[in-house]
């Protein structure tokens, strides 16, 4: 059994679709129909890519998040539970 790949603010990639999307049809397509209904997006398959946070930042779907910026860039630890701060 692997271990799960945990975001460093604490989510579960497993059950984050746009981490899914690439594999799961059916959430590649929620994904879609939400940025299509939610925020007026027309979003290609090509567009929704993430392969964890910790992974490429070119292949992810919100490089620029603070917790991101603020775990691993600033503080240089892979999760927030990891940092004195």
């Amino acid at each position: 059994m692997s271990m799960p790949l945990i975001a460093p603010c604490g989510l579960d990639c497993s059950k984050c679709l746009i981490y899914r999307a690439k594999d799961e049809p059916e959430a590649m397509k929620d994904v879609l129909d939400w940025y299509r209904n939610e925020r007026k997006i027309d979003m290609s398959p090509e567009q929704v890519v993430c392969e964890g946070c910790l992974g490429d930042r070119a292949k992810h779907w919100s490089a620029d998040c603070d917790i991101l910026r603020c775990s691993v860039d600033d503080h240089k630890v892979n999760s927030c539970s990891d940092c004195g701060e």
